[in-house]
């Protein structure tokens, strides 16, 4: 079953855009805790503004795919998911993120991913 395009009436009842919302708030949290250069700098913006572009580009696919336009869609969830994934693994190797963070973030890329069919 293609759990991304379900037929649901709100975009919240989307499995997808559950999965990215935990992503997304563990994220944002963990952002708040890196060093004052960190936080303050180029990396907690850019995730934190993945973040938001990956939650408004699900809610854009839901949207599209009512109105018969999901694969375009589709693909820039694929997109916004992909660009998050390459921050996040740079903020880890930087060393910003715990290995208990690490691991969750992980799972919440691999249901979210499986999900959009990356």
């Amino acid at each position: 079953m293609n759990t991304f395009l379900l037929d649901v009436m709100d975009f919240h009842e989307l499995p997808t855009w559950k999965e990215a919302r935990v992503l997304a708030l563990t994220l944002h949290r963990s952002s708040k805790s890196f060093p004052d250069r960190e936080r303050s700098g180029d990396l907690a913006k850019r995730i934190q503004e993945s973040c938001l572009s990956l939650l408004t580009t699900l809610v854009m696919t839901f949207d599209s795919s009512k109105a018969g336009v999901g694969r375009d869609a589709q693909r820039k969830a694929k997109e916004s998911v992909e660009q998050l994934e390459q921050l996040v693994q740079q903020a880890k190797a930087d060393g910003l993120l715990t290995t208990p963070e690490s691991r969750q973030l992980d799972l919440e890329f691999q249901i979210i991913k499986k999900s959009i069919h990356v």
